[in-house]
């Protein structure tokens, strides 16, 4: 029992001095090498042990935090949605007609009418009492009466016969009434030209919801693209042009301070005749143009 006992003590003590003595050189040469890489490794090993366990203990939320990162530019898109129209605002807007007669304003800080909507001569709807004849007129299938009228004549698939202000060309035709427009002959430009300043805007308007002043209808497209039938503008009434005063007399009842005409007129008191006058906002009050 007691030899059992002092071999093990004795293996014992012989593994021990196994890792304690060192290496026979020449038999080993690398050996020294390996123990102190083993001796490096040993003194590192708890500091991988330590980073292994805390990259093991924390490796799913930082797998969260790099998913959350991705998809944070994702998140923010929603915001930096609602920044765009600030952005937007600041972009220039294009100095289109349609654009500049919008800002467009006088010196009394109201918006600008355009030069046909001050003579008068503005077109009715298509659908307008008046009008109807022209395109029922105008139609290229004969009516159906088992339909209302305006849902029938007005269907988009509804054919029309289109001409030339001056009907020296075959008609064509075109499909669907917002394709068209009604032409008048004379054109507008020149009525107001030769007669329509003279006369109060009301009887322009009243006198163009007459159909005796349309020649019938026109393709829209052909209409946009050669400018009508003139290239004349419309010319800015005056006193000597012997214009309606309604368009140039700053006293006159019916006369619009939204009109887009250069020329503002005013009859001295007891003088005659007609000044011409400004408007200065500091007065609030039209005087004498420099």
């Amino acid at each position: 029992m007691q030899s059992r006992q002092y071999s093990q003590t004795k293996n014992t003590q012989k593994q021990t001095s196994a890792f304690s003595i060192p290496p026979v050189q020449g038999m080993f040469e690398s050996r020294p090498f390996v123990v102190q890489q083993q001796t490096t490794e040993k003194s590192q090993l708890p500091d991988l042990k330590t980073s292994l366990m805390q990259a093991k203990r924390y490796g799913h939320h930082l797998g969260q935090i790099q998913a959350a990162s991705v998809s944070e530019p994702i998140a923010a898109q929603p915001k930096m949605g609602t920044e765009q129209p600030i952005q937007l605002g600041k972009t220039p807007k294009t100095n289109t007609p349609k654009t500049i007669r919008k800002r467009k304003k006088n010196p009394l800080g109201l918006k600008v009418e355009t030069r046909r909507d001050a003579s008068g001569f503005v077109n009715p709807g298509h659908k307008h009492s008046k009008m109807r004849p022209l395109f029922e007129n105008a139609a290229v299938s004969p009516r159906d009466h088992t339909r209302p009228l305006d849902d029938w004549l007005y269907s988009p698939s509804r054919q029309f016969f289109t001409h030339t202000p001056t009907h020296t060309q075959a008609p064509g035709i075109t499909q669907g009434h917002s394709n068209t427009v009604m032409g008048h002959n004379p054109d507008a430009v020149s009525r107001w030209n030769t007669y329509g300043h003279k006369n109060p805007r009301k009887d322009n308007f009243d006198e163009n919801r007459q159909t005796s002043f349309y020649h019938g209808l026109e393709d829209r497209a052909s209409s946009n693209a050669s400018g009508g039938a003139t290239k004349e503008g419309y010319l800015s009434p005056s006193p000597t042009q012997g214009s309606h005063p309604s368009y140039f007399d700053v006293r006159h009842p019916d006369f619009n301070h939204r009109n887009p005409w250069e020329n503002r007129f005013r009859e001295p008191d007891g003088k005659g005749g007609y000044q011409h006058v400004i408007y200065d906002p500091k007065k609030k009050d039209y005087v004498p143009k420099p």
